[in-house]
């Protein structure tokens, strides 16, 4: 099914769920659930309030289950989202934004990365070789990227690339 524009949107008490996975940053039964939140001071929720909301969670692709723990004498599932808060909030934002707007977003995202240059000092942390870059190398791509000569070309390419014509022939 995947990730939709609908399953993209909570209701207050699915949002304080995916808060309390974003708090706790590791994966939770839903009796931890139910006191993450309960120490917030947000609501007070019973367990099968939160399996219900779980469930939906679920369905929406936004919590998956990810193991086992024995919780007082008996089995419980484990959850995790399957995105962290800035992911998701990317999403959110993204979708709510003009066609002019994304565009000018994807192009700041390529540029971001465009400017990761490797550089020779972090060549032995990194395992990738160190590029000299002259500085009007780097405007001549930077500018190419703004005009959108490169809207085509995943992100990805662009991150320690070097100079635009090393991201060009990481595309061919």
């Amino acid at each position: 099914m995947g990730i939709t524009e609908n399953s993209l949107r909570m209701t207050p008490s699915e949002n304080g769920v995916m808060q309390a996975f974003w708090n706790a940053k590791k994966p939770m039964t839903s009796s931890q659930i139910v006191e993450a939140v309960q120490a917030t001071g947000q609501a007070t929720w019973k367990s099968r309030s939160v399996f219900v909301l779980l469930n939906k969670l679920m369905k929406k692709e936004l919590v998956r289950v990810v193991g086992y723990a024995n919780v007082g004498g008996s089995i419980a599932r484990r959850f995790e989202p399957t995105m962290t808060k800035a992911e998701y909030l990317t999403l959110v934002v993204m979708d709510e934004l003009s066609e002019d707007d994304k565009l000018v977003v994807n192009r700041a995202r390529k540029v971001q990365r465009f400017l990761s240059q490797p550089f020779f000092v972090a060549s032995k942390f990194l395992g990738i070789d160190g590029k000299y870059v002259p500085i009007n190398e780097t405007i001549r791509g930077f500018k190419e990227i703004l005009e959108g000569k490169h809207d085509d070309i995943p992100e990805s390419y662009f991150l320690n690339a070097g100079s635009i014509d090393d991201v060009l022939a990481r595309v061919k």
